[in-house]
C-alpha cells in the first residue's frame, strides 16, 4: 500500500503544482513564417509501396493512408524514400534532407492526394499502436503529461488519426494536461484556431487557472476551474501533517467564461461542500512555497442538455456532485461519504459488485439519465475501469449499467478519462497512471472488443484522451499548422 500511496502523492503533487500557474494574459499570437517548408517528392505514378530509411515508416504503407511518421535525430537527417509506383510498380529511390518536424510530401498520379511523411523530433514519445478492430472515423486528442521514465522524451500535445499517427503535435515543456476540442477546427491546449493560425491563452477570470478542464459549451462559452487558496479553517481533525497548511485550503471554483474572457457564472466548492467530506486530502506545495490542504481536487465539469445542471467531479472526495445552475445548491452526491448537508441526497450505488468508485476522473452526462466516468480505484485497490451508471433521482439510486475493467486488473494511481460515442457503440478509455504498466488509451465497442490500443511503452503518463468526429478537424489544416512556428 505504501508504494501506491507514494506514487499517487508524487503525481498529485505534480498536478497541484500546475494548478495555480497563471495562463498569462489573453491575446492572439500571430502565425510566424514556416521554419522549414515541406520537401516535395514526385512519384512516377500512384504509389503502391513505400519504404523509408533509416527511421522507418509508421504505419506500414497503404495507398489509402496519407499520413505517416519517421523517427529523426537532432539536426539534418538524410532520409531515403524507396517508392514503387505506377501500373508496373517501377521502383525509384530519392534521398531528401529533413529536420525535426519537417515533412516530405510524396505526390503521384491518381486520386486521393499526396502522402505526408513527418520527421518526428528525437524526443517525441514512442507510441505503440495496435488496431485489432475497425474503429469508427475520428481524431484522438491526447498528449503526455510527463516524460518517459528515463527522461528521454519530451511532453507533447497531439492529434492522432485512426491509425494512431500524430498528424499534429506541439511540444509543451510543462506537460500536456488537457487537450480538448474548443469548436470546429479549434484545439484547446491553449487555444489554437487552425484556420487563422492564431494562438491565445484563456485565463480564468477568477485566478489562478487550473488546467484540469476546458469544456466547450454549445453557446460558445467554456467551463473552467480555478484553485485559489482560502484561509481560516480548522484543520486539526486532519492528519497532523496538515498543520503545515496553517488553516489554508486549495479551493475549487467552477467558472463559465464567455469567448471574450468574461465571467458568466461561478460556483465555489467551499461554499457548498463541507471539508469533512474529503476522503483523500493532499498537501501540495504551491508556487509561492506555501503548503495548503487540497481537500476537493476538482478534475472535471459538465453541463447537461438543458443548461440548468452541472456535474462536478472531486477526486479527493471520491464523489461526483450534481449542482443547480440557478441556486448553486448541490442536489445529489454520488459515492463518497454521506453529505454533511441533510438536504443533499446521497445516491445509493446499485448493482455494482465493487460497491462504489474512488478517485474518479472525467465524469460526464450521458443520454437517458446516465452518468459516465473513469474510476481510478486507487484507494479501494480494485482494477481501474470505465463505468456508466443509470441515475434515478426520484428513487435515490445509481445503477451500474456498463463497465470496462483495466485488462490486467491494475488500479490507476492518477489521471485518466472515459468518453462514449455512437450511443455507447464506441468507447475510448485513457487508463491514466496505471500501477506498474504503460499509460495510454484503449477504444472498444459496446461488447468490450478492442478496436484500437495506443500505449506509451516508455512509461510516459497521459492525462486524458478525447475522440472527436472526423468533421471536427480538417486534416489539411492540421498539416498546415505543423508548418507554422508555435507561439511562445
Amino acid at each position: 500500500m505504501g508504494r501506491v500511496r507514494v506514487a499517487a502523492a508524487a503525481v498529485a503533487a505534480l498536478g497541484a503544482a500546475l494548478l495555480p500557474a497563471a495562463c498569462g494574459p489573453p491575446g492572439l499570437a500571430p502565425a510566424a513564417a514556416p521554419p522549414h517548408p515541406p520537401v516535395r517528392v514526385r512519384a512516377a505514378g500512384r504509389p503502391t509501396a513505400l519504404q523509408v530509411a533509416p527511421g522507418g515508416l509508421a504505419p506500414a504503407f497503404s495507398p489509402s493512408v496519407h499520413d505517416y511518421v519517421t523517427s529523426c535525430a537532432p539536426g539534418r537527417n538524410r532520409v531515403t524514400l524507396t517508392v514503387a509506383a505506377g501500373p508496373k510498380g517501377a521502383v525509384a529511390t530519392t534521398t531528401v534532407t529533413l529536420v525535426e518536424d519537417q515533412a516530405a510530401v510524396l505526390a503521384g498520379a491518381g486520386p486521393g492526394g499526396p502522402y505526408w511523411i513527418r520527421c518526428l523530433p528525437h524526443d517525441f514519445p514512442v507510441l505503440a499502436v495496435q488496431e485489432p478492430g475497425r474503429p469508427p472515423p475520428g481524431w484522438y486528442l491526447t498528449g503526455n503529461l510527463t516524460p518517459s521514465a528515463g527522461h528521454t522524451s519530451g511532453t507533447y500535445a497531439m492529434v492522432l488519426d485512426p491509425n494512431g499517427t500524430p498528424v499534429w503535435y506541439r511540444a509543451l515543456p510543462s506537460g500536456a494536461f488537457d487537450v480538448e476540442p474548443a469548436g470546429r477546427d479549434v484545439l484547446a491546449y491553449r487555444l489554437l484556431d487552425l484556420r487563422s493560425g492564431a494562438e491565445s491563452r484563456l485565463p480564468a477570470p477568477i485566478p489562478p487557472t487550473d488546467p484540469h478542464e476546458l469544456r466547450q459549451l454549445p453557446n460558445g462559452d467554456r467551463m473552467m476551474f480555478a484553485t485559489p487558496l482560502r484561509s481560516g479553517y480548522d484543520l486539526g481533525w486532519l492528519d497532523p501533517r496538515f498543520a503545515a497548511a496553517s488553516g489554508t485550503i486549495v479551493d475549487c471554483v467552477v467558472q463559465e467564461v464567455s469567448p471574450n474572457g468574461h465571467l458568466v457564472w461561478q460556483w465555489r466548492a467551499s461554499d457548498h461542500v463541507a471539508l469533512s467530506e474529503t476522503v483523500g486530502p493532499e498537501l501540495p506545495m504551491m508556487p509561492d512555497r506555501r503548503e495548503a490542504a487540497d481537500v476537493f481536487h476538482c478534475n472535471s465539469v459538465d453541463v447537461d442538455a438543458t443548461g440548468r445542471q452541472v456535474l462536478v467531479s472531486m477526486r479527493n472526495a471520491s464523489a461526483v456532485y450534481l449542482v443547480s445552475r440557478q441556486t448553486g445548491e448541490v442536489r445529489w452526491k454520488l459515492s463518497g461519504t454521506p453529505p454533511a448537508e441533510p438536504a443533499v441526497r446521497h445516491l445509493a450505488v446499485v448493482g455494482d459488485p465493487e460497491g462504489e468508485f474512488s478517485e474518479q476522473h472525467d465524469a460526464r452526462f450521458e443520454p437517458g439519465g446516465r452518468v459516465s466516468m473513469f474510476d481510478n480505484h486507487t484507494r479501494l485497490r480494485f482494477a481501474a475501469r470505465a463505468v456508466e451508471y443509470l441515475v434515478d433521482e426520484a428513487a435515490g439510486t445509481a445503477t451500474l449499467d456498463w463497465e470496462l475493467p483495466q485488462p490486467e486488473g491494475s488500479l490507476s494511481l492518477a489521471t485518466g478519462s472515459f468518453r462514449r460515442a455512437l450511443d455507447g457503440d464506441d468507447n475510448v478509455v485513457d487508463w491514466g497512471l496505471v500501477d506498474g504498466r504503460p499509460s495510454g488509451f484503449t477504444e472498444v465497442d459496446r461488447e468490450g472488443r478492442v478496436l484500437l490500443d495506443v500505449t506509451y511503452p516508455n512509461h510516459e503518463v497521459s492525462y486524458r484522451a478525447v475522440k472527436v468526429p472526423p468533421e471536427s478537424l480538417d486534416a489539411d489544416l492540421l498539416r498546415a499548422a505543423m508548418e507554422r512556428r508555435p507561439a511562445p
